[in-house]
């Protein structure tokens, strides 16, 4: 009877421990999908420009895994795949040699043409320092 219980128990237990370790599906997947889709939603909404679509998505998904150094020429490319605009990349600009390197996102909000919104938008697709991108 002993062993009847205990070989009862250890097979309750391995079925209440195995979701424990079992494997979670992988949600940045997801969210980089979800967010993407916004952002060309929002893109496609703000712009008349015939755009190729595939070869954005394809810019945007590499800019969220190498993000663009703000603080460098490269910053452009933000205008590019039409992240901020004209208006916000001068300002951008203007702040940089007027102050020096931005070093955070609250300094990039204090940009007249950064609200929060836009601010948010960027982050995935941005980087403070060079030293940050090879790091990541």
């Amino acid at each position: 009877m002993k062993l009847k219980f205990g070989i009862y128990i250890i097979v309750v237990l391995s079925l209440w421990v195995k979701p424990l370790f079992s494997q979670q599906p992988d949600s940045t997947i997801l969210l980089d999908t979800e967010f993407i889709t916004d952002q060309l939603e929002n893109i496609a909404g703000s712009t008349d420009l015939n755009i190729d679509y595939s070869d954005l998505v394809d810019e945007i998904m590499f800019y969220s895994k190498n993000p663009i150094v703000i603080n460098s020429d490269e910053r452009v490319k933000l205008l590019e795949i039409f992240l901020i605009n004209e208006n916000q990349l001068r300002e951008l600009e203007i702040y940089i040699l007027d102050y020096g390197n931005i070093q955070s996102k609250f300094e990039l909000a204090a940009i007249p043409s950064f609200d929060r919104q836009s601010v948010e938008r960027l982050l995935p697709f941005i980087t403070f320092s060079a030293k940050e991108k090879t790091s990541q």
